[in-house]
């Protein structure tokens, strides 16, 4: 959806208009009457045929997720607004986060072929016929996609895309592939505690030198994860 910014004008009548309601369908509701508004209090805007809620501000539609991260940050959007939670009608600020173009239509998605993972590609040879599965996760740092490895375990595969995810700083816990969770997001099933504290250590790094992030970084720390998880006793 575009995010060209609106005049200053019709930023400022939206600020005058509208007030957040989080737990409102929308997000937004009426603070101040104007001409054909609904009553003070009520729901602004309506869905259209993009499924998003949206409303119309001095002779331009705009998007209410768009006026909701003006008015929670102070800032109108420069790219994609992405729903968290993949619920395009939550316009909850906590639900809504600004990414790089592109972003949703490749992070966080199921790939082609036969994988029962999120974010695993599948390959198969056509001369042995095994499966060849491979996890993708974006790096925001580069905004681009990494490979993380090639496995011929699938559910090693699903681990290894949530190890990139978390480490990355860049999910939502609720498009992993994990299901019960820990407070830090992830899973006590899916990996052991040694290998999550390993982890978090690695995303310690790398939030303190994203600069220093590359394919092979991530791919040496998937293993990393995935060797204590198989081998507790190998942590020091």
């Amino acid at each position: 959806m575009s995010t060209i910014k609106p005049s200053d004008e019709q930023m400022a009548e939206a600020h005058h208009r509208f007030r957040l309601s989080p737990n409102t369908p929308g997000g937004l509701v009426v603070k101040t009457k104007y001409r054909r508004s609904k009553p003070v209090g009520e729901i602004a805007g309506s869905i259209g045929s993009h499924g998003y809620y949206q409303i119309r501000v001095l002779g331009r539609t705009l998007l209410n997720h768009h006026i909701v991260y003006y008015l929670n940050s102070g800032f109108w959007p420069t790219a994609i607004i992405d729903h968290r939670n993949g619920d395009k009608l939550d316009n909850s600020p906590k639900n809504l986060r600004q990414v790089g173009h592109g972003f949703n239509a490749r992070a966080y998605r199921k790939s082609s072929g036969i994988s029962g993972y999120l974010g695993v590609g599948v390959s198969i040879s056509p001369v042995t016929g095994k499966r060849a599965f491979k996890p993708q996760v974006f790096d925001p740092y580069t905004g681009k996609s990494v490979t993380l490895g090639t496995f011929t375990d699938e559910d090693d595969a699903g681990r290894a895309y949530d190890i990139g995810c978390f480490i990355s700083n860049y999910y939502d816990i609720e498009r992993l592939n994990l299901n019960r969770f820990i407070p830090h997001g992830i899973v006590l099933e899916f990996l052991n505690e040694n290998a999550v504290q390993k982890m978090d250590d690695l995303k310690a790094l790398f939030l303190e030198k994203p600069e220093s992030v590359n394919p092979a970084a991530y791919q040496m720390a998937v293993e990393t994860v995935l060797d204590i998880h198989h081998n507790p006793q190998s942590i020091e």
